[in-house]
């Protein structure tokens, strides 16, 4: 199965910093890119707590993805957040859960892996999706470490579509939003100091 990759860098209307990225119909890529700017026009830079913060991403993701989107993952950098939080990754078509480490089948070919504190991690990888995800070590690296690290991890075992996201807010927190399907990658990332400079 083929997939289209998009990934963009937005700022919310009170300031706040985010990038969003996903999976889509092939041809289809500026289009899911254009659903979310929509995303530009939230107000969420007082909110504390972490869950509402989530939750009102999530919420505007369901409402702006048509068909075409298959998964997206956001991570956005939220001031004064005690706690790991600011990322969001999943079908815009589905329910919308906390993350429960669990691996769960998206559709399309897509199995999700979500678990507290990230990163969580979309991958076309079939009827091995657990033992995947199972098998990536996080042990000894850092939070953007990690990132990088479970995209090795899923290169190395021949996994040629998928997508990482981290949380951007929180302690020691680095946002990331990887999104990769054969030779075509994109990646940024979202540090504390909102100073983003990596794109490939």
């Amino acid at each position: 199965m083929e997939y289209g990759i998009f990934l963009s860098r937005q700022t919310t209307a009170c300031g706040t910093e985010f990038l969003a990225g996903g999976l889509c119909k092939p041809g289809f890529e500026q289009a899911s890119q254009e659903d979310l700017a929509v995303l530009s026009t939230l107000h969420i830079g007082e909110i504390t707590d972490a869950v509402e913060a989530d939750s009102i991403f999530a919420a505007a993701v369901k409402a702006a993805c048509k068909p075409y989107t298959w998964a997206v993952g956001v991570s956005a950098h939220l001031p004064d957040m005690n706690v790991r939080t600011g990322g969001i990754l999943g079908s815009p078509h589905q329910e919308t859960a906390s993350a429960q480490q669990l691996v769960e089948n998206i559709g399309n070919g897509l199995w999700l892996y979500a678990k507290p504190g990230g990163p969580g991690m979309i991958a076309a990888c079939g009827a091995n999706a657990q033992q995947v995800f199972a098998a990536i070590p996080y042990t000894g690296f850092t939070h953007s470490e990690q990132a990088e690290n479970a995209a090795n991890w899923m290169r190395q075992n021949k996994v040629e579509t998928f997508m990482v996201v981290t949380d951007g807010s929180g302690p020691d927190a680095t946002g990331i939003v990887l999104v990769e399907t054969g030779r075509h990658r994109l990646r940024e990332t979202l540090y504390h100091s909102n100073q983003l400079k990596e794109k490939t």
